[in-house]
């Protein structure tokens, strides 16, 4: 959704731009591929079926530099200021990190296309996903993560309170609302990657994400908020070496979410 986010608040689509998508997206001599093959696809439908044709494309429409800034703006590449701190501050490419690690003229575009799917030299922590999910559920409020409310003030004998930052990611409430019905379709639609963390009685938004991993099975991501109209709680699962995160991570969002708005799993089958 950050490729959409930057897409759509800089202008280059609106919610009717298409993309056709015949199940791979050939660069140059390389061959990137899709899971499906999706057809004519706008970027609602991109989300809610992981279209990742559409965002090899879309990614080189953006560039590596507004990819870098939009990142940045959702809280990667950086530490958040969790307060128990050893947080890493993750990998976010830019043209100053491309020059470094490759030399200066010998990358390409190519390097891009992979981006546009959260593969290639995109490195975040399950807490930044947390973070950035919440940013999307509450219609763009990135904020500072805590474990600490209060400080004991021995001298006082009272609680001060701790602040915490917050600070808006600058994208327009129409851009907002486009990637937030995408993730919605993604959990409650047919065709959506997400269906397995569907819970009954409540609407939620998610994206399923699959790391590719070159020493083994790849890891399972899952990104969730709920409930839709009115978000309580956002997650970020990712387990490692299980495969696709629809299958395996979806399935534990679904579950803790059920768990933390009724305070049990009420699914008979979990």
């Amino acid at each position: 959704m950050l490729i959409a986010a930057a897409a759509l608040q800089e202008g280059i689509i609106d919610k009717n731009f298409r993309i056709k998508c015949v199940g791979s997206y050939r660069f140059g001599r390389k061959v990137f591929k899709d899971l499906h093959v999706h057809g004519s696809t706008n970027i609602v439908e991109a989300i809610q079926r992981s279209c990742n044709v559409f965002f090899y494309q879309l990614v080189l429409k953006i560039g590596l530099d507004k990819l870098n800034e939009y990142g940045k703006r959702f809280g990667f590449g950086q530490p958040s200021g969790f307060d128990i701190g050893e947080e890493t501050a993750g990998i976010l490419p830019s043209t100053e990190y491309y020059n470094r690690v490759y030399g200066k003229g010998k990358w390409t575009l190519g390097n891009l296309v992979s981006l546009g799917i959260g593969q290639g030299e995109v490195g975040v922590s399950p807490l930044q996903m947390a973070c950035y999910t919440a940013a999307l559920a509450n219609g763009g409020t990135l904020h500072q993560p805590h474990a600490v409310g209060s400080i004991s003030n021995k001298r006082t004998n009272r609680y001060d309170m701790v602040e915490h930052k917050e600070r808006s990611v600058g994208i327009n409430p129409n851009a907002m609302q486009i990637i937030r019905e995408g993730m919605r379709r993604v959990v409650e639609e047919p065709g959506g990657t997400g269906g397995m963390a569907r819970i009954a009685g409540i609407i939620s938004g998610g994206k399923t994400g699959t790391a590719e991993n070159p020493h083994g099975e790849d890891h399972a991501w899952y990104i969730g908020f709920a409930p839709f109209e009115n978000p309580k709680i956002a997650v970020a699962v990712m387990l490692e070496n299980v495969g696709f995160g629809g299958a395996k991570a979806a399935p534990v969002a679904g579950l803790l979410i059920e768990k933390y708005l009724f305070g049990e799993v009420r699914r008979k089958n979990p």
